[in-house]
């Protein structure tokens, strides 16, 4: 599989996962039917990106302040 495809993938279903709490199969659904531990282990890969890579993490979240409202989502805390 092509890494310019599969880890941005990763990463968006890993932050998909940690902003709305969704399910792994209702997570696979919204990116084209994927499989439950398709989604469970690009969630972990995705995690595993953000937490070894800080300019990734720090670009993750000002998307993340960019599109939530200030303390939405269940990985943000209130500011």
């Amino acid at each position: 599989r092509r890494a310019a495809i599969v880890g941005p993938r990763h990463l968006a279903m890993a932050l998909a996962r940690r902003h709305t709490g969704k399910s792994f199969a209702a997570i696979g659904a919204a990116f084209g039917g994927r499989d439950s531990k398709t989604v469970r282990h690009a969630c972990r890969m995705g995690e595993q990106r953000l937490a070894s890579d800080p300019a990734l993490a720090a670009v993750a979240e000002a998307i993340r302040e960019a599109a939530l409202p200030s303390g939405a989502g269940r990985g943000g805390a209130a500011k």
